[in-house]
């Protein structure tokens, strides 16, 4: 699936609501010697991966923390605020 995701031609076909947002992490290691070099990354994916034309929010986390971080939680909330 994470292959999948980063192939823009996938991403495309797919049928997503119209303010969908990507959250993508920021903590991961910068190094020029690492696998990401110095590019932007979660530790998983650079963020130069997130596509599908959809609204990109980066947040100061590895990959398997974005959903537990501050920002993604308040920000999810403001929107379901803005909903009411």
């Amino acid at each position: 699936m994470g292959q999948l995701l980063a192939q823009d031609s996938f991403i495309d076909q797919l049928t997503l609501p119209p303010h969908t947002k990507i959250y993508v992490g920021t903590g991961g290691p910068r190094a020029p010697w690492l696998p990401f070099g110095n590019e932007l990354n979660d530790g998983i994916l650079s963020v130069a991966e997130a596509s599908g034309g959809h609204r990109v929010i980066t947040v100061p986390a590895i990959h398997t923390f974005i959903m537990n971080s501050t920002p993604v939680f308040e920000d999810i909330a403001q929107s379901l605020d803005a909903l009411a």
